[in-house]
């Protein structure tokens, strides 16, 4: 046996006779029924991968009422529909109904063979990608029991294909990038492509071509057209990052494509029409929000799309879901065991004030496990890994790091600290610690910093 299983339903017993033994002869697990209402009772109890199923039967139920019957009860069996009496509206009736091919009588075994064999790739290609799917999933997964999470979780789940624009705000590090996959990974969309940018890193002058691409010689040197990450994004999401440093003409024609599903690209004169979900992240207050460019058109935000994420000393309670969360990445990621936490280390885990969010607690978690060779964790060895848990001394490094890594790792944490204090806000953040906004850009990528 190789273990599919196929059902034929069909009145007549030498076509019913002669699928079987063929289907047999090649391993397959053969049930069968002499009309539609035993041909529905066989599909769920023995939950076939394949059905050949007759169009013309007699008794109540005919091929297509079955074919309905079936898709309405969401039974996950392949239909390839046979007939004798074939007519191009019954092969359009079946296909909508959702049935994998339609052929005629006589039958071709050689051809039920050959549709049989795609199934099984497809379904074989389809399982593994649910099962990548699933594992994603798993790993993009919003960890935290608090109110505030919980509303969080329910909202993305209660959204629904209808929503075209999902905004996200929140402050450095809270989230809003995960918030955002799951939106995406959660939805019909998934199937589509997830697409980001981030308005923060790209030059201001260029942000609307990015977003809704150009035509030919819409700039100077630019010898063909590109597509924007609209299109790009067709079917499934664009995620946009930093919207507070839109233009208004930006958000006037984003809010446009919104109601129309159409635009244009910059300098073209053709309507281009596209099915993509816009996300849009804030990584500044609401009032900044309402104090930017997007000022009046803020009121056009539904608030059943709109995500307020707290910071992470706002629900202190979701730290050890976090830390034990990350801990496990981490142990996969170095093949190490799982280090074991007393309460007293956890207590200043939760007491701390984590200014960079999750993003610190996860960057925390993973030099813990890179600097501590001890599977119990205490006060000692959160300092060790640069927790300031005892009056707020300069965190110390461990003797495994040389100037060159110290050096890197303070910068990186004073630029995310910085980061913080100013919303996200790149400009602001440059012109504080005195340095060109190119050259921030350029640290912000090496070290990997998602806005």
């Amino acid at each position: 046996m190789n273990g599919i299983k196929v059902l034929i339903i069909d009145d007549e017993k030498p076509i019913r006779d002669i699928l079987s033994a063929s289907l047999q002869d090649e391993d397959y697990e053969v049930y069968t029924a002499e009309n539609g209402q035993e041909g529905l009772e066989a599909l769920k109890e023995h939950k076939p991968h394949i059905a050949l199923l007759d169009i013309w039967m007699p008794g109540d139920l005919d091929g297509i009422d079955v074919l309905r019957e079936a898709k309405s009860k969401d039974i996950q069996t392949e239909f390839i529909v046979m007939s004798g009496h074939g007519t191009i509206e019954t092969a359009v009736k079946a296909t909508k109904l959702g049935a994998w091919d339609f052929i005629e009588k006589p039958i071709s075994l050689d051809k039920i063979h050959i549709l049989m064999n795609n199934i099984m790739s497809f379904q074989n290609e389809k399982s593994q990608k649910l099962a990548l799917l699933n594992k994603l999933r798993k790993n993009i997964a919003v960890i935290g029991d608090s109110p505030r999470m919980r509303d969080i979780k329910e909202k993305i789940a209660n959204l629904n294909n209808k929503n075209r624009l999902v905004c996200i705000q929140g402050s450095i590090g809270v989230g809003k990038s995960l918030v955002a996959e799951n939106i995406h990974y959660f939805s019909d969309r998934v199937g589509g492509a997830f697409v980001s940018m981030s308005c923060a890193l790209t030059p201001k002058e260029l942000i609307a071509s990015e977003i809704f691409g150009f035509e030919k010689e819409a700039f100077t040197g630019a010898p063909s057209g590109k597509m924007g990450k609209i299109e790009l994004a067709a079917g499934g999401s664009l995620f946009i990052k930093d919207a507070q440093l839109f233009e208004e003409d930006i958000i006037e024609k984003l809010l446009d494509f919104v109601k129309t599903s159409k635009f244009q690209r910059l300098k073209g004169n053709k309507d281009i029409y596209c099915n993509t979900r816009i996300l849009l992240s804030f990584s500044c207050s609401e009032e900044d929000i309402r104090n930017s460019h997007w000022g009046s058109y803020w009121e056009q935000i539904d608030s059943s799309v709109f995500f307020q994420l707290e910071d992470l000393k706002d629900r202190r309670e979701d730290i050890p879901a976090l830390f034990d969360h990350f801990a496990n990445q981490a142990c996969k990621e170095n093949a190490t065991a799982k280090k074991s936490v007393s309460n007293e280390a956890l207590a200043a885990l939760v007491d701390y004030s984590w200014p960079v969010n999750i993003r610190e607690l996860k960057n925390f978690v993973e030099r813990l496990y890179l600097l501590i060779n001890s599977n119990d964790v205490d006060l000692d060895c959160l300092e060790f890994a640069g927790l300031r848990v005892k009056g707020g001394e300069m965190p110390q490094f461990g003797e495994q790091s040389n100037l060159k890594e110290a050096r890197a790792s303070f910068e990186k944490e004073f630029i995310l600290s910085k980061l913080a204090e100013n919303d996200g806000n790149v400009s602001k953040t440059a012109e504080m610690i005195g340095v060109e906004r190119s050259h921030l850009h350029r640290k912000i990528k090496g070290y990997g910093i998602d806005l």
